[in-house]
């Protein structure tokens, strides 16, 4: 049994698999970063009242009827459309996009290019080095993956020099896009779990690019529903940093 509960309060606890032949099902969990891209952009898409949201407890505790009868990969975030599924964080988003092209904000561009541009972006942000030293035990090797990690943010922030030279605004593409929304739950979450746990500031204010878009992101409406409280992140994240 988890210690704290990992439902933000809106989602719905099942304790069998519905029936997702029809309607609008969306299975998330507030804890995980990718499950976040999903949600926040259901708020940026005013959408968030049209599915039925179920939450998924990850870990030990999740429900063995989730991988049997919903989802064979077992991951978050999922959805289920008149009986299709959507696989993946990423696709989820963009899901919302095109179901509603004019509705709430636009998380892609209108041109071809800058949407190609989006989608060229956001890959380039590296997540594996956030885990890599939020789950090292070895002191000396956690400093090498600090430095691993200090390298990956400059990396990406000079891409967003590179590649993106002239922003029409603060965001990573200019305006507000898929691309903040693929990057910044990972930095909301280990912003305050890396503190924590491993002693390390990210400093996101020595990386201009991305400082830049973080401040704008962290005022959006749609993004402050679907964070969490810094505690909530620390909690859930315990068991990743000290593994039992």
């Amino acid at each position: 049994m988890s210690e704290f509960s990992q439902n933000g309060g809106e989602g719905i606890v099942l304790d069998s698999a519905p029936n997702t032949s029809s309607g609008f099902w969306y299975f998330g969990a507030r804890l995980c970063p990718f499950a976040n891209r999903a949600w926040w952009s259901s708020f940026e898409k005013e959408c968030d009242k049209d599915f039925k949201y179920v939450h998924i407890d990850l870990g030990d505790t999740k429900p063995a009827w989730y991988k049997e009868d919903v989802n064979p990969l077992g991951t978050v975030p999922m959805v289920y459309y008149e009986g299709k599924p959507v696989f993946e964080s990423m696709l989820v988003a963009n899901f919302f996009e095109e179901l509603y092209p004019n509705q709430g904000t636009s998380l892609l561009p209108k041109d071809a290019a800058g949407r190609a541009l989006v989608h060229f972006i956001y890959p380039r942000f590296q997540v594996g080095p956030f885990y890599g030293l939020l789950t090292e035990q070895d002191k000396t090797v956690q400093e090498e993956k600090k430095e691993k990690l200090r390298e990956a943010l400059k990396k990406f922030n000079d891409d967003l020099h590179q590649f993106v030279p002239n922003p029409s605004g603060p965001y990573l593409c200019g305006e507000f896009s898929l691309a903040d929304v693929a990057v910044f739950p990972f930095i909301d979450r280990f912003v305050a779990t890396l503190k924590h746990y491993r002693d390390f500031d990210l400093n996101i204010s020595e990386y201009d690019r991305i400082n830049a878009a973080w401040e704008a992101v962290k005022a959006r409406p749609a993004f402050q529903k679907a964070s969490c409280p810094p505690e909530f992140y620390i909690k859930a994240y315990d068991r990743y940093a000290n593994p039992k």
